[in-house]
């Protein structure tokens, strides 16, 4: 079988002949609109990620340790 005379389903990603409109398998319409067709959202950047998930952590131990420490000592002042 000849690859490069078939295409594949944006959907399933099984092997079709070009210019069929529904994919014999799944019988989804080959519009390059599913999961791995053309118009699928392009996976996020890794640096990206990292860089948020360093900046979630900041905000924790900038924001969030001293507003936790404040909290506590402000139930420890009711308290006595």
């Amino acid at each position: 079988m000849d690859d490069s005379v078939y295409e594949s389903c944006s959907y399933c990603g099984k092997t079709i002949m070009p210019g069929v409109v529904q994919c014999p398998y799944c019988r989804n319409y080959t519009d390059d609109k599913g999961p791995l067709g053309m118009d699928a959202p392009r996976a996020t950047p890794r640096w990206f990620l990292i860089a948020g998930t360093l900046a979630l952590i900041a905000m924790l131990l900038f924001v969030g340790f001293p507003l936790i420490v404040a909290v506590v000592s402000w139930l420890m002042s009711l308290m006595s």
